[in-house]
């Protein structure tokens, strides 16, 4: 099943609160999380931090559905966050101190 916020959230919501709450439960019950990042959208930025927050507690892979239009960054960016978070090891030397 495809959890798609903008067609499976009702959008009516005047604080938006229950919007977040909605999607919030749906990437906590996905196996799981797909998603399209939109630079320009808050929700977007909103999910990802929901899901990085769920990664203390469990496991889920990311995948970045729309991959090429997301680029890696000489440095810290929010791009780079999200590649590092989808399993992209963007930093070669800081898997080697790791070991």
């Amino acid at each position: 099943m495809v959890y798609w916020p903008f067609r499976d959230t009702d959008q009516n919501d005047r604080t938006g609160l229950r919007i977040m709450r909605d999607n919030r439960q749906a990437i906590w019950e996905a196996p799981e999380v797909h998603i399209w990042l939109d630079a320009n959208s808050e929700g977007s930025r909103t999910d990802l931090g929901m899901y990085f927050a769920f990664l203390m507690f469990t496991k889920k892979k990311l995948v970045v559905a729309n991959r090429g239009d997301i680029f890696s960054t000489p440095d810290k960016s929010f791009n780079n966050f999200i590649l590092s978070l989808a399993g992209e090891n963007l930093d070669p030397e800081s898997e080697k101190a790791s070991k």
